[in-house]
């Protein structure tokens, strides 16, 4: 399934460490029109931002002509705690019904990530998930 030209994909490296704060944005990119599946963008940061002993996550929002689309529902760590260097996300679509392609309910998106020092590689893919399987 591809977005449509009034898509947008924003992705954000945050601290999550404070329970009692909002999160701070370490990094970020926003993809206008990203076109088709996968999509490879890079989020830039200073390696002097990351402290070993606080939490990071990636958060991923996708926009159709400005309404959210599809979101992480999961928190996915990065970089830190033992987290690892390479995730794989799955967004969710916000509201409505899947469309139905064939025997295929589209539902969600895969993301991909890779962290290297300063620099987050991550694309994203669609996920296909058949009717006769239950989800989630």
């Amino acid at each position: 399934m591809a977005l449509t030209h009034n898509a947008a994909v924003e992705i954000k490296l945050q601290d999550i460490s404070r329970a009692d704060a909002p999160a701070v944005t370490i990094g970020e990119q926003i993809i206008e029109n990203p076109g088709q599946v996968p999509i490879a963008f890079e989020i830039e940061y200073d390696p002097a931002d990351i402290d070993d002993r606080f939490t990071y996550a990636i958060g991923v929002r996708i926009t159709e002509s400005a309404e959210l689309a599809f979101i992480n529902d999961t928190r996915y760590q990065i970089i830190t705690r033992d987290s690892p260097t390479h995730v794989d996300m799955v967004l969710v679509k916000v509201g409505g019904v899947p469309p139905n392609v064939g025997d295929a309910v589209l539902s969600g998106w895969l993301l991909l990530v890779l962290a290297s020092i300063g620099v987050l590689l991550v694309s994203i893919c669609a996920q296909r998930l058949y009717k006769s399987r239950p989800t989630r």
